[in-house]
């Protein structure tokens, strides 16, 4: 069974970003989009003004789904840690990784490609700043994870992570398909 996506969008905020006011879907999803049954629930991301109001209509063959959400935009560093670490008190409490994921609204591609930067934080803070201090305005937050897991391996600070993912004081995600 196919369930059509039917985006309808009510924006209520103007509070106006680098999204220049528009809300857009991620590049993978497209008008007319079927999305399979299986995941059942899957998480839909996009682009759009910081507190905009978005509401989804899902229909289907026997159900219509109506799914509230608001655009919250991570800019920083310090925003993908609180994400990341949203998502880790999720795992703790027994979810696996897909329910945390859903449960924070953010898929696991966002949260490995920025996971360099919350484990740099937690197992070298003072290294965090110094990296930190170097951000250029525009830089993206996967240039940034990309540095701060460069400073993980120059520092070497892996076992360090690796004791933190084993004791679960961080997320063990793996690379895809290992």
């Amino acid at each position: 069974m196919a369930i059509t996506l039917c985006g309808v969008f009510i924006l209520v905020a103007a509070s106006i970003h680098a999204c220049d006011g528009v809300l857009r879907f991620a590049s993978y999803y497209q008008d007319h989009m079927v999305l399979q049954k299986s995941p059942e629930r899957a998480v839909i991301w996009g682009y759009g003004p910081e507190g905009a109001q978005v509401k989804f209509t899902l229909s289907g063959q026997h159900q219509q789904k109506i799914s509230q959400a608001t655009v919250t935009n991570v800019l920083t560093p310090e925003d993908a840690i609180t994400r990341y670490k949203r998502v880790l008190e999720a795992v703790n409490k027994g979810n696996n990784k897909t329910a945390a994921y859903r449960a924070v609204g953010v898929d696991r591609k966002t949260i490995a490609d920025t996971a360099g930067i919350a484990e740099l934080h937690a197992v070298n803070p003072g290294i965090f700043q110094d990296i930190r201090g170097t951000l250029k305005k525009g830089e993206t937050l996967l240039r940034f994870s990309e540095m701060c897991k460069s400073a993980i391996k120059d520092h070497n600070l892996e076992g360090k992570v690796q004791d933190l993912k084993t004791n679960g004081g961080l997320l063990s995600i793996n690379p895809k398909g290992k």
